[in-house]
């Protein structure tokens, strides 16, 4: 009983997170939308091309210790020890703060250099020197969301989510009023980061009572296992943000910053696929925990399978339709000028899709308790995607990045399920994969040809096509027994098992 009730707890409190993102998400999106229709290509490439360097060069900023808060602090207020919860975020920050500070410097003494041999534009080093004030703000507020988020406030954890993005784009619309200038789209961010650590510091009693309710006491031991258990998750954060930044830095360093700002295009609307896996995380992560301690393996098969089935069923029409629809939706979203970036986007397409199932796979293998495995298969993912990019940037620009990275996710996505398949002695569901991609493709060969008997202007043709197009996919999906209704309340049953016991 004590167990479903923290998992309770964790499926509730992770999906009040889950709609919040998704809110800021679309807020942080939106600040994408509003800066590419209003810069040129050239410098919202720019801003991106600065961006992606310092999110790299930030990586080490707080040694993990964000994510040891999230480990450290909910044990000590389990074994009501307030002191080591006081010392724990004390010695968060100050690490952090120490470690952002020298980054800092550093990117002020070098600003010139970047600007000269990274960017190739001289006049751009003092955007590097305000990018670099901006991240060292990040640093800070991405310590509080961890902390905010270890003392189990998920509400207002979800509001800081929210409140981050929405504020960031208030502040550009009211900058770009007066004027259009990239060095008012950093002020949007500088000043939002500034915001949010005051009222952090307003909020902090209400945040962290426990931490004002004790006294500091130095505690080496708890300082080196901290430091031990964060140097080990920062391995995996590494990944994930190489992944997501080396393609940027490298189009910089080999191409331009116009091919840098038509990728930042392509990138974010392929990326609108994941949020399918963090969604699936949600349930899968504390689930797969549960049943586990609870030896009930069958159970586990059983679940994941359907998940897999049914997560493709709905994924892939909508890649085959974005496939189709590259180009008009990137200049619906970003304007004309973006509209190079289509190939890259229906490559990405593929990336992303493959990379869902990784993203399951990475939440089983936690959940399971194999986190080390995650953890090799990313640092490989991100090895192949440094060479290839060495490779395959020079000669096909924004192309060969998205082949890039939709080859390392390829690898990762194959590797996690073997791993998987190992561990779990699953069967993959390959034959309704199969004929789930046979439904897409006879959907969009459907739509292909009403799309050239049709004359229609795109908005109308869009909303037209969809709709014949669900009705295609929905009906050859009942015909071919796609559907599966007890796999499907198997799913809603130990979803709300989790929730009501």
């Amino acid at each position: 009983m004590l167990m479903t009730n923290y998992t309770r707890k964790a499926v509730m409190g992770f999906g009040i997170i889950f709609i919040m993102t998704i809110i800021g998400a679309v807020a942080g999106y939106l600040f994408r939308v509003v800066l590419a229709k209003n810069l040129t290509v050239s410098d919202y490439g720019l801003f991106f091309a600065i961006y992606s360097f310092m999110f790299m060069a930030f990586i080490l900023k707080d040694l993990g210790l964000g994510q040891a808060t999230s480990k450290f602090i909910p044990e000590a207020i389990a074994a009501n020890d307030f002191r080591k919860v006081r010392f724990i975020v004390i010695f968060s920050f100050l690490v952090t703060i120490s470690i952002s500070i020298i980054l800092l410097v550093l990117t002020v003494l070098g600003s010139h250099i970047i600007a000269n041999y990274y960017l190739k534009m001289p006049l751009a080093a003092p955007l590097v020197r305000l990018f670099g004030l901006i991240f060292f703000f990040f640093a800070i507020e991405a310590l509080i969301v961890y902390v905010i988020s270890a003392f189990q406030k998920h509400k207002i954890y979800a509001f800081f989510q929210v409140f981050r993005q929405v504020l960031a784009l208030i502040f550009l619309f009211l900058f770009f009023m007066f004027s259009v200038k990239i060095e008012y789209a950093l002020l949007a961010y500088l000043l939002t980061s500034i915001v949010t650590v005051i009222l952090f510091i307003f909020m902090s009693r209400r945040i962290m009572p426990e931490f004002f309710n004790s006294k500091y006491g130095l505690d080496k031991n708890l300082s080196k296992n901290m430091l031990k258990f964060g140097v080990s998750t920062l391995l995996i954060s590494i990944g994930g943000l190489v992944l997501q930044s080396a393609d940027s830095v490298m189009l910089t360093i080999f191409k331009t910053t116009q091919d840098v700002g038509i990728y930042n295009a392509a990138v974010p609307i392929a990326n609108l696929l994941l949020y399918i896996g963090s969604a699936l995380s949600v349930v899968l992560i504390p689930l797969t925990s549960e049943l586990m301690i609870k030896k009930m393996s069958g159970t586990i098969k059983i679940g994941i399978m359907s998940l897999y089935k049914y997560s493709f069923m709905i994924l892939l029409p909508l890649v085959c339709i974005g496939f189709m629809y590259a180009g008009g939706i990137i200049t619906i979203l970003f304007g004309s000028a973006y509209v190079s970036g289509a190939l890259a986007l229906q490559i990405l397409l593929f990336g992303t899709t493959v990379y869902l199932l990784a993203q399951m796979n990475f939440s089983i293998l936690s959940g399971i308790g194999e986190p080390q495995i995650t953890a090799r298969i990313l640092i490989i993912g991100t090895v192949v995607n440094i060479l290839l990019n060495l490779y395959l940037i020079p000669k096909w620009g924004i192309a060969g990045a998205a082949l890039t990275t939709s080859a390392s996710y390829l690898i990762m996505a194959i590797m996690s399920t073997l791993y998987v398949q190992r561990k779990l002695r699953l069967k993959f569901p390959l034959w309704h994969w199969v004929k789930s991609l046979v439904i897409s493709l006879i959907m969009i060969g459907t739509i292909s040809y009403l799309k050239h008997v049709l004359k229609l202007n795109l908005y109308l043709e869009i909303a037209v096509l969809l709709v014949i197009g669900a009705v295609i996919y929905i009906a050859l999906s009942f015909i071919l027994s796609q559907f599966n209704w007890n796999e499907i309340k198997t799913i809603i049953n130990l979803i709300k098992s989790n929730k009501s016991e």
